[in-house]
């Protein structure tokens, strides 16, 4: 890939989306954690158990944004409501059916 990202509109466009669904929730939580003295930024341990805590479950959230995210249908005229899962599947079929009429013929 070429270019600044700044290009790739579709990208940007998916990065804001995960920040203001995901992890704006947890942005607002550790600096509310910060104002409460309950964490302190500059301490390595805090950090490590920040880390501890709360990567397990940021982790699953954005794994269930990218489970809602591939099986959302998209909306293009020659998609036909189907998901991004679906097409990956799909293009599996194909490609692996194309590969045995190849070897056949």
């Amino acid at each position: 890939m070429q270019g600044p990202s700044t290009r790739n509109v579709r990208i940007e466009r998916q990065w804001r989306q995960v920040g203001e669904t995901v992890t704006q929730q947890f942005t607002r939580h550790f600096l509310e954690m910060e104002r409460v003295h309950h964490l302190y930024r500059e301490d390595p341990i805090d950090i490590y158990c920040l880390h501890y805590v709360f990567l397990p479950y940021i982790n699953f959230v954005l794994g269930y944004y990218v489970d809602m995210w591939n099986y959302h249908g998209m909306s293009n005229q020659g998609l036909k409501g189907l998901s991004p899962a679906q097409m990956w599947y799909r293009g599996q079929f194909w490609s692996r059916l194309v590969l045995r009429w190849s070897i056949v013929h």
